[in-house]
């Protein structure tokens, strides 16, 4: 029920009601307080700065990715931890939250998880730099992505943003078809290995 209070503070679009919840001693309450904060966007960024410290990687997890609305460059520190956690859903987190840090703080930041051994985690780095496409630094980045083992990041490498699609990876441009070959059509299909992002430990 906790958890449904939280939801209800987020309507209220008061941040500073939410800042409790990050304390409680449920998990889930605390997922929800970070993802509300983030929601609201208006504060409350050092108490999820704080649970980027807790003990269950699903609230830093939650914490971290809650940076893309609320967080700056200063947070470089604490993203680069994240990405480096042994939990990949932080690591997730952590690259979807890289977009507080600009273009080229992304950048700098997000070449372990564009090789990350979980393709959740190097998608979501594709994602995050699909922020600032026409900067030439990320589209270098985008272009080593092309690379990937995997058809479902290929294909968010190689697309417009916010046009991720089936085709996108097979069209001209990308590296799989300049090589006479159709990416989108590598790997098995997406639902086949895919785990949820948030799943249980």
């Amino acid at each position: 029920m906790r958890v449904v209070g939280v939801s209800g503070l987020v309507s209220h679009d008061d941040w500073a009601t939410l800042v409790p919840a990050t304390r409680d001693e449920n998990r889930e309450v605390r997922i929800a307080a970070a993802v509300g904060l983030a929601t609201v966007g208006r504060g409350g960024v050092d108490a999820v700065r704080s649970l980027t410290a807790d003990h269950d990687p699903l609230v830093r997890a939650a914490a971290l990715e809650a940076f893309g609305a609320l967080g700056d460059a200063t947070d470089v520190e604490l993203l680069s931890a994240g990405l480096a956690d042994p939990a990949w859903q932080v690591r997730q987190g952590a690259a979807r939250g890289t977009v507080a840090l600009g273009p080229d703080g992304a950048v700098a930041v997000l070449g372990p998880a564009l090789r990350d051994p979980h393709l959740d985690v190097r998608k979501a780095a594709v994602v995050a730099l699909r922020t600032w496409p026409s900067v030439p630094a990320v589209a270098a980045a985008l272009e080593s992505a092309l690379d990937d083992s995997d058809a479902d990041v290929r294909a968010r490498a190689a697309c417009p943003r916010g046009e991720v699609n089936a085709n996108c990876a097979s069209q001209p441009g990308s590296r799989g078809q300049r090589r006479g070959r159709s990416a989108g059509a590598v790997g098995r299909p997406r639902s086949a290995r895919l785990s949820r992002s948030r799943g249980r430990l």
